[in-house]
């Protein structure tokens, strides 16, 4: 039998294993290819330290942003944006950690404590912008809808 790890690195021999687990995963994607590591280095900590308050509830793995970019997007994170996470559900909701909030162990384990209660809103797929409005026809997108 394998253990699971309190953080792993996720790959493609790993996935299906921890998608087997029926926990929520919650996904760190980091820019493995930046010269200066440290905005990496302290996202990981943050998540590292938040890891084990919830381990057997969620799976914590990290990735590299670039590498599983379309995974990164399908969970609701902007392109351009690393670090940056997302759990990754069984019912396919999306629930991307804030943008420009910092990955410290606080703000991560608050995060991680409201998702588990039901608290947070899971957020609409949607275009990332709306295409410009011509003629009578207005289109609307999840983020512009109200």
């Amino acid at each position: 039998k394998k253990s699971v790890r309190l953080v792993d690195e996720l790959n493609s021999e790993n996935f299906k294993y921890y998608e087997d687990l029926r926990l929520p995963i919650l996904m760190l994607f980091l820019n493995q290819t930046d010269p200066d590591q440290t905005q990496n280095k302290q996202a990981l900590a943050g998540f590292e330290a938040a890891a084990a308050e919830f381990q057997g509830r969620v799976s914590f793995v990290y990735a590299d942003g670039h590498r599983f970019r379309d995974q990164k997007v399908a969970l609701g994170v902007p392109p351009g944006v690393m670090p940056c996470m997302a759990f990754n559900t069984r019912d396919n909701r999306l629930y991307p950690y804030p943008v420009g909030q910092e990955f410290s162990f606080a703000n991560i384990r608050s995060w991680v404590r409201q998702y588990l209660k039901g608290e947070l809103q899971p957020k609409q797929k949607s275009a990332l912008v709306a295409p410009p409005n011509e003629g009578d026809i207005v289109e609307v997108i999840g983020n512009t809808f109200n």
